[in-house]
């Protein structure tokens, strides 16, 4: 309401702008800059070309402690800026292959290549890196007698529990956050920052 009138100037300052200044405290200063720059077009986007749009908290918060290590690495080697990373760089840290190498290959490529676009850096030293994607593994069987039990629980809350999950794959996550007030008109509300969805029920789940 107050918001709505006008009435409310709301100062606190977002978790996530006093969470990245402490991952890379200790940084030199060329490269902190850097890494300042990269963080407030992620977090805020960019209204001038290259334009682009805010990413996600989360997005965020993942890219940057997948990247960390390595660049206090580069900065214990001797490197001050990321100006200062050369291919050889790259490839001598990215590991040899499979989700490790995705998640650092992403990280990397998100950081050089925002930089190089918004002029920060004059060479993106990830450029032409084939860095592969997260591996996708089979989910391995399930005991089918323990699903059956548990959707025929006498505990109606485990029994919802498991038919939310066995019929519409709810995660944990989503489980734990639910209230009874998400439910209405056989739809489920999921309402998570990274995952706004309505589900249409099964009848067994209802």
């Amino acid at each position: 309401v107050l918001i709505e009138a006008d009435f409310l100037l709301d100062d606190r300052v977002p978790a996530l702008r006093t969470w990245f200044p402490r991952q890379i405290a200790g940084l030199p200063e060329p490269m902190a800059s850097e890494l300042r720059t990269w963080f407030e077009i992620l977090h805020h986007g960019s209204t001038t070309p290259p334009r682009s749009r805010p990413r996600h908290d989360g997005t965020i918060k993942t890219r940057t402690r997948w990247v960390m290590p390595t660049l206090r690495a580069w900065a214990a080697s001797g490197h001050r800026s990321l100006r200062e990373i050369t291919r050889a760089d790259v490839l001598a840290v990215l590991p040899a292959e499979g989700t490790p190498r995705a998640k650092l290959g992403a990280a990397l490529r998100s950081i050089f290549t925002t930089l190089k676009r918004h002029r920060v850096l004059f060479v993106n030293p990830i450029a032409r890196v084939r860095t592969g994607t997260h591996e996708r593994r089979q989910p391995l069987p399930l005991d089918t007698a323990s699903i059956q039990n548990a959707l025929n629980s006498p505990n109606p809350a485990c029994a919802a529990i498991a038919a939310l999950a066995a019929f519409h794959g709810i995660r944990t996550r989503d489980v734990r956050h639910m209230a009874l007030t998400d439910l209405a008109d056989g739809r489920l509300r999921i309402n998570q920052p990274a995952d706004q969805r309505r589900i249409l029920l099964a009848e067994p789940v209802k």
